[in-house]
């Protein structure tokens, strides 16, 4: 009996599938012009997009150590 997947294999994949749906959205955000013109909107806005894009890579990254 061989196990083509390790448990760790298994979330890592888990982890990247959630990454990869929120970046669609995120994209779908910006299409859709989800905030006001106000400056700190659109602050907050982006922070949280780029918080929300590196989660995958950084959990990539961190998965390799």
């Amino acid at each position: 009996f061989v196990q083509p997947l390790k448990r760790a294999d298994t979330v890592f994949g888990i982890v990247l599938a959630y990454s990869l749906v929120l970046l669609f959205i995120a994209a779908l955000m910006i299409k859709v012009d989800a905030t006001s013109d106000d400056e700190d909107d659109q602050e907050i806005f982006g922070a949280l997009l780029i918080v929300i894009l590196f989660a995958g890579p950084v959990s990539v990254r961190s998965h390799k150590r």
